[in-house]
């Protein structure tokens, strides 16, 4: 039973890599899907097509996972969870919500770029990625369909 949630957990990183891999190439053709595979790199290929400081972007994304680690680690004494610390680390809970609503907020961000970039409602997915819908219906669309990035007109 452990290997087929494994296999199946893996199946379903693979498939958000591919999706994520489809969109970029829309951007960008010579961007490999290894690179998807990536963590960090693949948010930043994201939003290098799409955003004129991608770096800080990712930067926050990657900040609120370190922190995120960082504070549950502090609370877990380095070890295992115990029922002690499971209480403690339950009276940090608005702390965790918080840095999960600063985290919807970044990813909506995203995701309306793409799709303002892709010709598509920005506000209509920026909505759908705040309430994480964005693998489930709005990037599998944007994956899939026939879509290409519009051009900015030089003013």
């Amino acid at each position: 039973m452990l290997v087929f949630f494994a296999v199946l957990f893996i199946s379903i990183l693979v498939f958000i890599c591919y999706v994520n891999f489809r969109v970029i190439t829309k951007f960008d053709n010579t961007i490999k899907f290894w690179e998807t595979l990536i963590p960090v790199w693949n948010t930043y290929i994201l939003a290098k097509q799409v955003m004129s400081k991608p770096g800080l972007y990712t930067s926050g994304i990657f900040i609120i996972g370190l922190v995120s680690v960082f504070v549950m680690m502090q609370i877990l004494g380095w070890s295992f969870p115990t029922e002690k610390t499971m209480t403690q680390l339950h009276n940090y809970r608005w702390f965790f919500d918080l840095l999960k609503i600063i985290y919807a907020i970044l990813t909506a961000y995203l995701w309306g770029e793409v799709a303002q970039a892709l010709g598509k409602n920005r506000w209509l997915h920026r909505v759908m990625a705040f309430l994480s819908l964005p693998l489930i219906i709005t990037v599998p669309i944007m994956a899939f369909d026939s879509s290409q990035p519009v051009k900015k007109s030089q003013e």
